[in-house]
């Protein structure tokens, strides 16, 4: 097998879904009431009802960070399902990441949106972790509205769901657009804010999401009745083949910082009995990704039975790529068709991070309080850079030090600063703000939060 390998300039690999969305409204005849004597007999048919297409949602959900902002780009999100009714068309995305799951639907007339989540997937009816996501066009022309329920069944069926209070619904974010064809939905679901929410590789959730379209006589596409959700995985790999192919890739590291290099090693066995006529083979960021990253294109004369191809793909991630859970794609060809193709996610991070641990314990008055700043570092070089501690005039530290040297020497390594603070001798306040601060070089980190002092 002879092969030629080609560079070629940034180039979008197709994303595995796109989206189209909507929503019609089913005519419903209205007969005006008349005096029966009047009335002649009617020789017109009355419209059938439209058949409701059916509807099938994905298995797996990828794992992808799609900026949260009313909008859908092409290659921002992963297909959940789509549908056409009558001259309505809907699409329905979803995807995940490390802190949220994220959902968004779009439509060619405005449409509702439920989402009925099963964090734990143990059945509606058990536990506290069932929740209800409505997102409903305004009637008098503002902005839609969500509706956020939850239902905290304990084994025993219950209709009736518990709307969480404005304050705790803020920590859901909705934002919307519309223009004169196209209606759109996006929602960021906090881990943190759904009870039983944990977004991992391999982790399955309960989902049911559905359309509803027609106004007061609203339908449900799919049909939803209450805690009817379905099992689906949440995944960082993906692949589609049709022919006896098995496609891997493996990354050097799934964590990438700004200015550092992806490497991925992709192996693509032959598993049938007669040669596959592959002659392309290009790697590259997948959707949204493929403006950040390079890609390469390599050209191949065929597999044959038994036999394998590796190779291994670089390409630096610039420093002004933004972090989130990125795409990284390949696929396969014979001439213009589709052979192959896989998605593999990877997570750009920020290359030093920064938090505040103050204990469990309000900080007491007349005495030194600990306070640590935990430093990781997320690059694969060691880290040199000084933390500082910013607090209200008064307060005092223990040998007069507000900023510390610290040195980690390896990645995904941690280290704590410890401070020891103490609080004026007189102080009405109860909540302070304290800010750390991390400098490396040019570049400076930052964290803050409120100490409770008693």
């Amino acid at each position: 097998m002879k092969l030629l390998y080609v560079c070629i300039p940034i180039m979008m690999i197709c994303s595995m879904g796109q989206s189209l969305s909507q929503d019609i409204r089913p005519a419903t005849p209205q007969i005006q009431q008349q005096d029966p004597v009047s009335v002649q007999p009617s020789t017109q048919e009355p419209s059938p009802p439209l058949p409701v297409p059916m509807v099938k949602q994905e298995s797996s959900l990828f794992k992808r960070t799609p900026n949260i902002d009313g909008l859908i780009d092409q290659g921002e999100w992963d297909t959940f399902f789509k549908f056409e009714y009558g001259d309505m068309k809907a699409s329905v995305y979803v995807d995940w990441d490390s802190d949220n799951l994220y959902i968004a639907s779009k439509s060619t007339t405005p449409a509702d949106l439920l989402v009925t989540l099963d964090a734990n997937d143990d059945g509606w009816f058990h536990g506290l972790d069932n929740y209800e996501f409505v997102v409903r066009p305004s009637e008098d022309g503002g902005n839609p509205t969500l509706a956020v329920s939850r239902y905290e069944s304990r084994k025993t069926p219950a209709n009736n769901g518990y709307p969480l209070a404005a304050a705790e619904a803020t920590a859901f974010t909705l934002k919307t657009s519309s223009a004169e064809v196209s209606y759109i939905y996006e929602l960021a679901v906090p881990k943190t804010s759904v009870e039983g929410l944990e977004l991992k590789n391999g982790k399955k959730i309960g989902l049911k999401i559905a359309v509803g379209v027609g106004g007061k006589d609203m339908i449900w596409i799919p049909a939803a009745p209450l805690g009817d959700t379905q099992s689906v995985d949440l995944t960082t790999a993906k692949s589609s083949t049709d022919a006896p192919l098995s496609v891997d890739m493996q990354l050097r590291d799934a964590r990438i910082a700004p200015g550092e290099e992806l490497v991925a090693k992709i192996t693509i066995r032959n598993k049938g009995e007669s040669v596959i006529p592959i002659d392309t083979l290009v790697i590259g960021g997948e959707g949204k990704t493929s403006r950040v990253i390079g890609s390469q294109l390599i050209r191949m004369e065929g597999i044959k039975p038994g036999r394998s191809f590796s190779t291994t793909f670089r390409t630096p991630v610039p420093h002004s790529a933004s972090t989130g859970s990125a795409a990284l794609g390949i696929e396969l060809r014979t001439g213009n068709d589709l052979v192959a193709s896989s998605l593999m996610s990877f997570d750009i991070v920020p290359a030093y991070e920064i938090s505040l641990d103050t204990g469990d314990n309000p900080l007491e008055l007349k005495t030194f309080n600990r306070i640590s700043v935990i430093v990781k570092n997320n690059t694969n070089g060691e880290m040199h850079g000084r933390v500082k501690l910013s607090l209200p005039k008064g307060w005092t530290f223990r040998w007069s030090q507000d900023s510390k040297d610290v040195y980690i020497l390896q990645e995904e390594s941690e280290q704590s600063v410890i401070f020891r603070v103490k609080p004026p001798e007189i102080t009405t306040q109860t909540k302070i703000p304290v800010l750390a601060e991390l400098r490396v070089g040019d570049k400076v980190f930052s964290t803050s939060c409120l100490l409770n002092v008693k």
